[in-house]
C-alpha cells in the first residue's frame, strides 16, 4: 500500500515511528509537510511545500477552497493573516501531489490548515483519511477517526462483561477516572519550551506564517488572553445555584482547537451559541457559563458583556463542576468531553456539534439553532429521558470502536513513545486497521 503521512509540528515525532513500522511490512511511505522546521529526518518520497509569496498567493486564485476550511483557519481567526489567498496556493500543491501519489491511505490531524485541506482532496478522490486520536473515555484508548468527523474506523470489536463496564462508569461519574489529555505525566522543561519558541520564531522569518503568529502578534495575544482571564474573574460568582429555577450549564471549550473548530463546525462561534441559548431560555431559566479551566482565546469582550444580562451567570476558572452538577438541570455543550460523562450519569444534556454516538442512544442529543427552544422545553417537561441502557450502550460503543494505546508526541506527551507496553499496542492498532483495508 501507499501511505501518506502529513507533517504536524512534534505530531511529526509520532508519524515517524508509525511510518518505520509499515515500511517493515512493506507498504511505500510518502510525507507532505507544510512547516519546513519539522520535516521528517531521512525520508526520500517528501513533498516540502515552498513558502509562497505574496506574489505567489496573488496568481493563484482560481482554487476553490471550502468555507469550512477557511472558518477553521487558525491564521485568518488569531494570528493576523490578512487574506485567505494562501490557502489557495496550498491548496493546488497538495491536490497536485496527491493526484501524482495516489496514496491508498493518508494518516494525519484534522487541526492545521494543510491537513483540512488535504481531507478535502481525499474525500473528493475517494481516499481514506484517518485521524488517529484518543476517544476520552476510557481511559488509554484512541479511535481511528475518519476525515475531518468523530465516525470511528475499526476497532477491536469486543464488548466488556457488564460489571467491568459499571466499574468503568463509576469511575468516570466519581472522576477517578479522567481523560488522557487532562494529565500531565511529561510537562516539558523550561528549555525544551524555549527551544520550541525559538525553532518557531526562526521558522516564521524564514516564511512560515500562517500556523505560526509573529512575536509581537503572540505577545498581543497572551496579554489580551490575561486580560479577559482577569475580568472574567471578577465578573464571576462562587458556585451557588439557585435550586428554585431550571438552571442550564454551557462549559466553554478552549478555542483554537479542533474539538470545537473543526468538530462543532458550523457552531464554532461560542458568543453567537451563548446567544441563541439566552434567546430560547424561558423567563425564569438561568445560564451559567462555565470557562475552560485553560481558557485560551475563546474569551472575548462582546462574551463578557453577557455578564450584564439578569438571566446570565459566570462561574470561575477554578469552580469544581462535581460541586455545582446536582443542581444542573440541563447542560448544554458544542462538543465538550462533558456529553460523554452527562450520558453516563443520566444528566440532560443537548450536543449541537459532531458526536461519536449520534446513532447508538435512544436519546435524542443532538440539538440546532432551530430546534432549541423546543428541545429546552421538551427536557424542561420531562419528555425526553435516557433509557435505562444509553450509559451501557455508550461504554460498549467506545471500547468496541476504540484500541489500547496513548498516542505522544515529540514534545509534550513523549513519555508514552518511551514506553514499551505503549508503543506495542500502538503497532498492533496500526497493523490492524492496514489489515483491515487489505482483506
Amino acid at each position: 500500500m501507499k501511505v501518506l503521512f502529513l507533517e504536524n509540528r512534534y505530531k511529526t515525532y509520532f508519524w515517524e515511528l508509525v511510518a518505520s513500522w509499515l515500511r517493515q511490512d512493506g507498504h511505500e511511505i510518502y510525507w507532505i509537510v507544510q512547516n519546513h522546521a519539522f520535516k521528517p529526518r531521512n525520508e526520500v518520497n517528501c513533498l516540502v511545500i515552498p513558502y509562497p509569496t505574496a506574489q505567489e498567493i496573488e496568481e493563484v486564485k482560481n482554487v476553490e477552497v471550502s468555507h469550512r476550511i477557511v472558518s477553521s483557519n487558525r491564521g485568518l481567526n488569531y494570528f493576523d493573516v490578512k487574506s485567505p489567498g494562501f490557502l489557495h496556493y496550498y491548496y493546488g500543491s497538495i491536490k497536485a501531489y496527491i493526484d501524482e501519489v495516489s496514496p491508498n491511505l493518508v494518516f494525519g490531524e484534522c487541526t492545521q490548515f494543510h491537513e483540512m485541506i488535504t481531507i478535502d482532496v481525499c474525500k473528493k478522490k475517494g481516499i481514506l483519511f484517518l485521524h488517529p486520536s484518543s476517544c476520552r473515555y476510557p481511559r488509554a484508548r484512541f479511535s481511528f477517526y475518519q476525515y475531518d468527523t468523530l465516525v470511528p474506523f475499526s476497532g477491536e470489536g469486543a464488548k466488556k462483561p457488564s460489571h467491568e463496564i459499571i466499574e468503568v462508569i463509576d469511575g468516570i461519574i466519581s472522576g477517578k477516572s479522567r481523560p488522557d489529555y487532562m494529565f500531565s505525566t511529561n510537562s516539558p522543561s523550561k528549555f525544551a519550551l524555549l527551544r520550541d519558541k525559538v525553532r518557531l520564531t526562526i521558522e516564521y522569518y524564514k516564511g512560515e506564517r500562517f500556523n505560526t503568529p509573529s512575536p509581537v502578534r503572540k505577545y498581543k495575544l497572551d496579554k489580551f488572553k490575561k486580560k479577559m482571564i482577569q475580568a472574567w474573574e471578577l465578573l464571576a460568582k462562587k458556585e451557588v445555584i439557585d435550586k428554585s429555577r431550571f438552571n442550564i450549564l454551557f462549559p466553554l471549550q478552549m478555542q483554537p482547537e479542533a474539538n470545537i473548530d473543526v468538530w462543532g463546525y458550523p457552531y464554532s462561534n461560542q458568543l453567537e451559541v451563548v446567544k441563541k441559548i439566552v434567546g430560547a431560555m424561558g423567563e425564569g431559566d438561568v445560564l451559567y457559563l462555565k470557562p475552560n479551566p485553560k481558557s485560551k482565546y475563546e474569551l472575548e469582550p462582546d462574551l463578557l458583556k453577557m455578564a450584564g444580562l439578569p438571566q446570565v451567570e459566570f462561574l470561575r476558572h477554578k469552580s469544581s463542576t462535581a460541586d455545582i452538577m446536582p443542581d444542573i438541570d440541563l447542560v448544554i455543550t458544542v462538543t465538550g468531553t462533558m456529553t460523554l460523562e452527562c450520558i453516563l450519569s443520566k444528566k440532560p444534556v443537548l450536543s449541537f456539534g459532531m458526536s461519536i454516538i449520534d446513532d447508538q442512544l435512544s436519546y435524542q442529543l443532538n440539538t440546532s439553532f432551530r430546534t432549541l427552544e423546543d428541545d429546552i422545553n421538551s427536557i424542561r417537561n420531562g419528555e425526553r429521558a435516557f433509557a435505562n441502557d444509553d450509559h451501557l450502550l455508550l461504554i460498549n460503543f467506545l471500547y468496541s470502536t476504540s484500541f489500547d494505546g496513548i498516542i505522544g508526541d515529540g514534545l509534550h506527551n513523549r513519555v508514552y513513545l518511551m514506553n514499551e507496553a505503549n508503543i506495542e499496542n500502538l503497532k498492533a492498532s496500526f497493523r490492524c486497521v492496514i489489515a483491515e483495508l487489505q482483506d
